[in-house]
């Protein structure tokens, strides 16, 4: 058994314990602070990471919803595609953010006719809920045709049921209802009608596929489809 002498040994005991305790403290304060500091840089990166991505996200929104119709718009009818995907990036390849829409063609000619003459096959040929978008540029063949043939689409109302044919027309001809085509000359491309055709023996059809195809194509227009527009990278 220990005495104290005048309180001193138990004096110093007991102060070597606290100091040990204080020291145990500060040792433990100071980890929990670093750590703590790591944790406050984590979460400021993360942070920052986030702001950063929506401000990204919010930029491309933007830059698609000014320019989503207008680049559907310019996209190249030379091809008989039906669909096409349009990528907005912005950032870094490492943390590059994507967004996407996709363009679909409205087309006239629900398919190319692969004949000269196709009497009766309107309604199989040409998409009549397409023609309000393409009536501006549905006309009838001038009095005195062109002598240089270009590649032309010639378009007959339901009304409009009689030609007199005067030269040679090089392109696609539809009449909506019958036609009756009087006169002298030749059709190189294609003749489309919704009821019945009438020739007469001076006047010839034949195919032209290069025809055809350019004015299928060109009676065409891409638009932006509906709620097509998506922020992740299908798989």
């Amino acid at each position: 058994m220990k005495v104290c002498i005048g309180g001193l040994y138990c004096g110093g005991y007991k102060g070597v314990m606290t100091l040990t305790l204080l020291l145990l403290f500060s040792a433990a304060l100071v980890l929990f602070m670093l750590f703590d500091d790591e944790q406050l840089r984590l979460y400021q990166g993360i942070n920052a990471q986030r702001q950063l991505f929506v401000q990204q996200s919010l930029a491309l929104q933007n830059i698609s919803r000014q320019q989503k119709e207008s680049l559907c718009a310019q996209l190249s009818l030379d091809n008989d595609l039906n669909t096409q995907q349009i990528v907005f990036e912005r950032g870094v390849q490492a943390d590059r953010l994507s967004q996407y829409m996709w363009c679909g063609r409205q087309r006239l000619f629900k398919q190319a006719p692969k004949k000269g003459i196709s009497a009766g096959e309107y309604a199989q040929l040409i998409q009549s809920e397409s023609l309000p978008h393409f009536k501006t540029e549905l006309t009838l063949p001038p009095a005195v045709l062109p002598k240089k043939l270009s590649d032309t689409l010639y378009w007959f109302d339901a009304t409009q049921t009689e030609w007199e044919l005067k030269g040679n027309v090089r392109g696609i001809v539809v009449a909506e209802g019958d036609l009756r085509i009087s006169g002298k000359g030749k059709i190189s491309g294609a003749l489309i009608t919704g009821g019945k055709l009438t020739l007469a023996e001076s006047v010839t059809v034949s195919y032209r596929k290069s025809t055809v195809t350019k004015l299928v194509r060109r009676y065409s227009r891409w638009r932006l489809e509906e709620k097509s527009w998506y922020d992740f990278k299908p798989l």
